[in-house]
């Protein structure tokens, strides 16, 4: 903002004189010896010039979000002249605060003139546009999408925040605020199109709202005429389930390898790949790996009713890993079909499932114990009655799978 007058860079002064004058006094003073002494003061005038420096102030940079308009112009005094140019998205060009709502970027040029024209200078202010779209929130390992509807969101978990805007790439005047809606209280706030937050807390929990907004006063406090986009969620606890695993004696697979079939399993019901998903807040935790006892008498290969029943009633864990499942429950796997994976619904500690099935077999079955039936609305479903590329929980599921 470069004030010009006359065009040597700066204002003329505006001169103001103030004459100050002093009467001329004699004062007599007479002695007791007759002598007079004689005190003259005289006239004495004073032309004082004092020079104010008169400048233009078209005030600082503003950014007009979704087109809600935004006040420009600094300080001047009222029996000045001012004229900006352009004219074009502004409310009134001939004051000094008019309103201006651009629709793009735009530098303003303010020209101030003094009264009888004594003086003239200019400056310029510029109005960025920007378009507040949508806000993105996701965990690691997570795909980002936009969002402006309800979600949820984890105890304990780190979840990366970020709002769309147009042009991309957001704008120092955005801000950002988490509140509870219920309290209103606030949890965090900042500044920034984007940030990191973990909900660790009891305060956290409940219903909350992560608020991005054009902070067109640059003051970090929302204003409701202010444009903003919201993230409405619940805050929950995670729900940790310890899963013990026993194995067939001639299956070879290790802690290590159950432990990331489990981490595999429980991303796939934490995470939201998309937007139609629901998160849950529910962990599957290693809670031991042992082998079938007796391993002489105990089958490897799940073939009939008998054998079912006797690694259901006889292996004392979560989950039983045998070489070939060829029947589940009272049926028999139907001929073509392999089955990876074998539970009763809710039936707890009664999963069996073939080596080499991996997280998506083992949350399925899972959510048998707990209670799900399957879903047969989209293959994309982990409750799906054929493992796929099932990524999906809706909210119903994620209940159970929560559920202690």
């Amino acid at each position: 903002m470069v004030s010009n007058g006359f065009g040597n860079g700066f204002s003329k002064p505006e001169k103001k004189y103030w004459i100050i004058e002093l009467m001329q006094t004699s004062m007599r003073i007479e002695f007791l010896n007759s002598k007079c002494i004689y005190f003259t003061l005289c006239l004495i005038t004073l032309l004082c010039e004092v020079t104010f420096s008169q400048s233009a102030d078209a005030g600082r940079d503003k950014v007009n979000c979704d087109g809600k308009g935004v006040t420009i112009g600094g300080e001047g005094e009222p029996d000045w002249c001012y004229s900006w140019k352009p004219e074009e998205g502004l409310d009134d060009p001939n004051i000094l605060n008019p309103k201006a709502n651009p629709t793009s970027k735009t530098t303003y040029t303010l020209t101030v003139t003094g009264p009888d024209f004594s003086f003239k200078s200019t400056d310029d202010v510029e109005v960025d546009v920007l378009e507040l779209q949508d806000a993105e929130y996701k965990q690691n390992n997570e795909s980002l999408y936009g969002k402006k509807q309800t979600g949820s969101a984890c105890i304990g978990k780190p979840y990366q925040f970020r709002v769309n805007t147009e042009p991309a790439g957001g704008s120092p005047a955005l801000s950002w605020e988490i509140k509870a809606v219920d309290t209103n209280r606030e949890i965090d706030k900042g500044t920034g199109s984007s940030f990191t937050h973990t909900f660790s807390t009891e305060l956290d929990k409940g219903v909350t709202q992560v608020r991005f907004y054009c902070d067109a006063d640059d003051n970090s406090e929302f204003d409701s005429d202010e444009s903003n986009v919201t993230v409405e969620f619940e805050i929950r606890d995670v729900t940790v389930h310890t899963i013990t695993v026993a194995r067939a004696a001639t299956v070879s697979i290790s802690p290590t390898n159950v432990a990331a079939i489990l981490n595999e399993g429980s991303l796939l019901v934490n995470t939201r790949q998309l937007k139609e998903d629901c998160r849950c807040c529910t962990s599957f935790v290693f809670g031991g790996l042992s082998t079938f006892t007796p391993s002489a008498t105990m089958p490897d290969v799940i073939k009939d009713e008998q054998d079912y029943n006797n690694v259901i009633q006889n292996v004392h864990a979560t989950v039983r890993v045998v070489n070939t499942i060829n029947w589940c429950g009272k049926q028999p796997i139907v001929a073509g079909f392999v089955a990876l994976g074998c539970a009763g619904v809710g039936a707890r500690n009664s999963v069996v499932v073939a080596q080499g099935a991996g997280g998506m077999a083992w949350a399925h079955e899972l959510g048998h114990t707990y209670g799900l039936q399957h879903n047969l609305d989209s293959r994309n479903n982990v409750m799906f009655e054929e493992v796929g590329p099932g990524t999906l929980v809706n909210v119903r599921e994620c209940l159970s799978f929560e559920r202690k």
